[in-house]
This record gives C-alpha cells, structure tokens and sequence, in this order.
C-alpha cells in the first residue's frame, strides 16, 4: 500500500511521513513546477476528516495544491472555502514561484465575504484567497480547517471537480475510539482507487463534464462514499425512527419563539388559495441543507423578512397551517432521486431539501413551497421517487410518488404551408404537468421567443406575429411563419415535418452509473398543415418501435388537401445500466428516424 500511494504522489510531490500536511508534501521540486499551461490545474487534494469521542463534532482539515495557468507570463488566482458561523478556525497560503522560491501569501489577499446578502443567512460565509499577477507556473498551496458542528458520520466524497483536472486525492479518517469506517468506491475508472484502512488514494481525474443520458454530477462524477461505524456491528445504533422523533424534539424546541403568527387565519381556510397567497407574499432564496443547517430559523423572522430557504418556509407554513388546525409536517427530502444516499445509514445530514405534507380525509398531499404554482400533490420531476423522512414522531424513511407517467408533454404545429416552403401558422408548447401554473416563467415577450427558438430547428428563420401565455391551458402559443420549413425542387416540395430538435440516435460513452433520462414521461407532438393546392399527399403511414427501454410511435394521414402527422415518444424507466446500451441506442435511433422522416409533396405549380 504504501508503494502504491507513493507511486500516486510521485506524480507531484516528495512525500515525507510527518503529522502536518506541510511537513508531509513538498512542493519547492515538483516536475510540475514552471509548467505552463492554459488552465489552473490541481495537483493535491489532501482531507483529514477527525470525529472526536464526544460524537459531536466533525473537524475537517484540508491542504490543496494548485498549479497556476493562463494565456501569458501572469495571471490571477482564487479560492474559496465556504463556511458557516465561527466553524473556518484556521487557514494559511503559500506560494512557490517557478524558479523554487516559497514565498508566504499575506492575510491582506484573504477577504471573508457573505455567500449571500440575505440578512437571515449572515452566517453564511466564504474566504477567498486572490492572488494577482502571478507567474503562469507557479504553485499555490492553501491550508485550512473547519470545525462543523454535527457528527456528519456519513455521505460522499467527491474525486472530481466541475472547475479542473485534480492529479491526486489522498483522504484520511479518524474514528472515535471504537468506532471504525466503510469506505466504497463509486464511478470509478478501474485503477485509479486504492482503500486502505481508514485511507483513500486516488490517481488522476479529468474535471467532470455533464452529458446526456449520464446524471448529475452527485451521480456521474467519480467518488466514495463513507460510513463511521461503531466496531463489531454493521449499522449505527439508530432507527430512521429515531432521527424523526429526534429531529421533531429538536424543532420542537423552537415552538417558544414562534409565536401567534395569524397568517391562515380566514375561515372556511381553502388551502388552494392560501398556497397561492403564501407563494405571493414569500421568496425563496436557494440555500440547501447542509451541516449544521436542519434547523430552521423562527418562523416569526420569516414572516417578518418575507423569504426563506425551503426548511424555512416549509417550518413557517406547517406552524401557520398547524395554527388553524390544519394536520400538516415537515418532510425532508433527497433531491434528485438518483442523487447518492445511504439508506442502511439513519442520518438527517444526508438530505439536502425540504417540503410539507398535508394530510386531509386520508389523503396526503405533497406541496413544495419553494416553487410558485405547484398544486398540492404534484412534485417536480427531480423529487418524485426520492428517500424522504417526514419529521412525525416514529416516522420511517420512504421514498417519494414517482413520475407522473401518464401525463405527456404536449406540443402542436398547425397552419399553411407555402408553395415556397414557408410555413404560416400556429405553434403550441404545453407545460400541464406542473399543476395550477406554468413551470417556467416568461418575464418578457423576448424570452418567449428564446425558449421557442431553443426548441425548433435551428435551420428555420422565425418571424414571429405574437407571442402569448394561456395560464389556465398551462401554454406557450405563438403565431409565426418559419422560412425554410419546406424546400421546393424540380416541381415537388421536400419537408420534414418534424419542426424540434430531433432525438440524437445514440447515447454517448457511458459511467460505471449507466445512462438516465431527465424524464419518463412521454411526447406528444402534433403537426396539422394545409398544402398548396393540386399537391398529392403520401399515402397513410404508420411506424412503431417497443421495446423494454421504452417506445416510439409516428403516424401521417391525408384528408382533402391536409395532412395530419404524430409523433410520441417514452422511456419505461429513468435509469439503464451501462449493458443496456445496445437496446438504448436501438430506440434511440428508431426515435431519431422517425422524427428524421422527409416528406415529398408531387405536383407542385
């Protein structure tokens, strides 16, 4: 073991075996010193995770190297390290230029900023270290440590980053005494992991990228996850069970400083009409759970400010709702429903959202108050299917309703076509699955027109008449004409009919995760066209592809001088593995070629 984690650091660094990190890595020799590049690059990501007896505490001690890039000579440089409260305890930087010098970065180029400039989430802080005008192949190296305030004995460790190419990881765990740690590897490519003990080291990784058909990044990027357990049993000694009555005691402990908050007070109370008010009156600002972050604010602040996180408001609507004798709870959530979550491990740290069930006449409605126009009882496509836990005395982890299969996604093109290939007409894009309103919100007619432009052809010259919103349809509707719908030749008109982006007909390489889809809800696209007269219209045709990842239909009919095309396309489940790519790329293509098909129009004077 030893050999091999040498064998990784040798990449960058001498190692030598001492207690700091500044003592273990030196960088003043590396290969890598002088070296330019376009980029900044990592060289070292060094975490020691320390869990003390007491249970506790989580401290996290942290040493990153980077090798500095850029276009010219120099360049600028910066770090952040988020943080909440007084949890950042200490944090140092140095630099080393290219020809071996260390120098000692000064506190004066380390600012603490607000993460954000809500006054209820002061607490919310980052340091960043900025560096300017630094020689292009310099090393930075940064220490820091930050104390967090819960036992975070569970979760996932990322051997990946959004922002650049990491040459090596190396973390480290220290257990309470008697306790000891699982770590497994997750989504990564063969080699390039050694677990050793309590140790993980890990070889080079090239920054994660998004791409179709593979998940997010907590799903697709290479990491581990990591479990503190106490020795000889093979789970904690927690129920789901017990989060749930502890996290209601915990909850329950602010229940003196909400007070009277008079806020659903009309009666007879129709929650329909209250939702919409609250979602009025209140904004959401986008902070996830975290550590140390379960615990919501008063729900008197958050009547008195107007905004919250989603444990904010969902606390502030149960205590409101509760007020008028309305059964409703907290429920917290894991989202996306493929993001990573240890279900053996009862820990409250590993959900990252929050939103309310009200239960009413036996049934229970889900209702998200972070997003405007939700109907109680629909979720969003990314919390359907997700672990949950409701803060109800004895609760038991669940998972979430699922997609709401039966519901397409509807779209329409009816109008003339023109014996030049123009088309005239009316385009319809249906967003019904989000409840009482639109999912997404126009604010002007030029955004309207970019979410139209982003969904046809890019080929097409739209001239757009009127752009319009029908709220009680839930649609998008347009009157435009677009040029090159259609192509005349040699006394025919060739058309594809298809007017949107057609399906690709593959899926690209895959992760160790497989291959997801954002949606299992099927597509319906309509189009309706009116041809020049004395044109023939092809015969009556139909297409169909089933298989087990899903199917694909189209269809054309001819009626006096119109012609009526269908297309409608689903996949049967959210996730494939990596095996099934064969039959994926199958129904793929069967897709691509379907809305691919040309139309050839005879006769045409």
């Amino acid at each position: 073991m030893k050999t091999t984690s040498c064998c990784i650091l040798s990449l960058f660094a001498a190692v030598v075996f001492a207690s700091g990190p500044k003592e273990r890595f030196s960088f003043e020799k590396s290969p890598q010193l002088g070296r330019k590049i376009h980029y900044d690059r990592q060289l070292l990501a060094w975490a020691q995770f320390e869990y003390p007896d007491n249970l506790k505490l989580t401290i996290s001690r942290h040493y990153d190297a980077f090798l500095v890039g850029g276009e010219g000579e120099f360049a600028d440089f910066s770090f952040s390290i988020p943080y909440e409260g007084e949890e950042l305890k200490s944090t140092s930087a140095e630099l080393i230029t290219p020809q071996g010098k260390v120098k000692k970065v000064g506190k004066e180029n380390l600012s603490h900023q607000l993460a954000h400039t809500f006054e209820v989430y002061s607490d919310r802080k980052k340091a960043v270290w900025s560096l300017s005008n630094v020689d292009v192949g310099s090393i930075v190296c940064i220490e820091y440590t930050v104390e967090h305030g819960v036992f975070a004995g569970c979760g996932y460790a990322f051997l990946q980053d959004v922002r650049w190419d990491l040459d090596s990881t190396i973390v480290e765990f220290i257990p309470p005494r008697g306790w000891t740690v699982r770590l497994t590897p997750e989504a990564v490519p063969p080699g390039r992991v050694v677990v050793d003990g309590l140790n993980v080291y890990a070889g080079a990784m090239k920054r994660w990228e998004e791409r179709p058909f593979q998940g997010d990044f907590g799903f697709s990027a290479a990491r581990f996850s990591f479990e503190i357990l106490p020795i000889g049993k093979d789970r904690p000694p927690k129920e789901w069970s017990d989060v749930s009555t502890e996290w209601v005691r915990r909850w329950g402990e602010l229940k003196n400083g909400v007070g009277t908050l008079h806020y659903a007070a009309e009666q007879p109370l129709v929650l329909d009409s209250l939702f919409r008010r609250f979602e009025h009156d209140f904004r959401y600002v986008a902070i996830e759970l975290g550590e140390g972050g379960v615990i919501p604010h008063l729900p008197k602040d958050v009547l008195k400010n107007r905004y919250g996180d989603c444990k904010d408001l969902s606390f502030f609507l149960c205590s409101a709702l509760k007020e008028a004798g309305v059964e409703i709870y907290p429920v917290l959530v894991r989202a996306p429903w493929h993001e990573p979550f240890v279900a053996e491990y009862p820990n409250p740290f590993q959900f990252n959202h929050c939103i309310t069930a009200v239960v009413r006449g036996g049934d229970t409605l889900y209702y998200d108050p972070t997003v405007p126009g939700m109907d109680p009882g629909v979720l969003l496509p990314e919390e359907r299917n997700s672990y949950a836990l409701w803060l109800k005395e004895g609760s038991s982890l669940i998972r979430l309703p699922g997609d709401l299969k039966d519901v397409p996604v509807t779209r329409s093109l009816a109008g003339v076509l023109s014996p030049d290939g123009s088309f005239t007409g009316t385009l319809t894009l249906g967003y019904r699955y989000v409840g009482m309103a639109m999912a997404v919100h126009f604010p002007d007619r030029k955004a309207m027109e970019k979410e139209i432009r982003n969904k046809l052809r890019d080929n097409y010259v739209i001239d757009f008449r009127s752009v319009s919103t029908d709220e009680a349809q839930r649609t998008l509707v347009a009157e435009l004409t677009l040029r090159n719908y259609a192509r005349a030749a040699g006394g025919n008109l060739y058309c594809t009919p298809y007017p949107f982006m057609a399906e690709r007909d593959s899926v690209l390489s895959g992760l160790p995760g497989g291959y997801f889809v954002d949606s299992m809800r099927p597509v319906n696209t309509a189009v309706t066209l009116q041809v020049p007269d004395g044109v023939s219209l092809p015969p009556d045709t139909t297409s169909t592809a089933k298989h087990s990842m899903g199917e694909t239909l189209f269809a054309a009919h001819a009626e006096g001088n119109t012609l009526n095309l269908s297309w409608s396309s689903g996949f049967s489940d959210w996730q494939y593995p990596p095996e099934s790519k064969p039959h994926l790329d199958s129904l793929l293509h069967a897709m691509n070629r379907q809305q691919a098909i040309v139309v050839r129009l005879r006769g045409l004077k």
